[in-house]
């Protein structure tokens, strides 16, 4: 099973500095549109992000201690690079968390045309890390719901900052 297209792209994919290009267009329109807050909102989006990494990596995947599907044998043959399967537990999977907060918080700011750019954003990761091994579906979707959960929230605090 497998596509060699797939294969060569979704390591690229699912690499966060693969998206440095989006991030620094996502900060320009944040600044073309929003100057007098500006730095409010990147420091939201800093603690916002950073906040979100260390709730999944520190507390959710050790609460949950799902093991990762490329470390198990059943699912050793549909693997091409096992380099990228770390000894963190899966669920659920920080980049869908990250990427989705992130997302959902940038998306409120900006119009909504973007609003879908952003979704298939965290779309692609979210299947990158799935077609590669590292993830199961059911992490991918915890990830989004629990990274939209904490953005909604962070905008509510935001709303009494500025």
């Amino acid at each position: 099973m497998g596509y060699e297209v797939l294969d060569k792209l979704c390591p690229i994919l699912r690499t966060k500095t693969t998206w440095i290009p989006l991030y620094l267009i996502l900060a320009y329109s944040l600044w073309k549109n929003y100057r007098s807050d500006y730095w409010k909102i990147i420091l939201t989006i800093a603690v916002l992000v950073s906040f979100c990494d260390i709730f999944c990596a520190q507390f959710l995947k050790n609460l949950f201690q799902r093991i990762r599907p490329c470390h198990l044998m059943e699912f050793s043959g549909w693997l091409r690079d096992f380099s990228l399967c770390s000894n963190t537990f899966s669920f659920p999977s920080c980049h869908a968390l990250n990427h989705a907060a992130l997302a959902s918080f940038v998306s409120y700011y900006l119009p909504a045309r973007y609003k879908w750019l952003l979704f298939a954003w965290v779309l692609i990761i979210g299947f990158s890390q799935m077609y590669v091994g590292v993830h199961y579906p059911s992490d991918i979707l915890g990830g989004m719901i629990i990274g939209l959960l904490i953005s909604l929230a962070a905008r509510r605090l935001v709303k009494t900052w500025y």
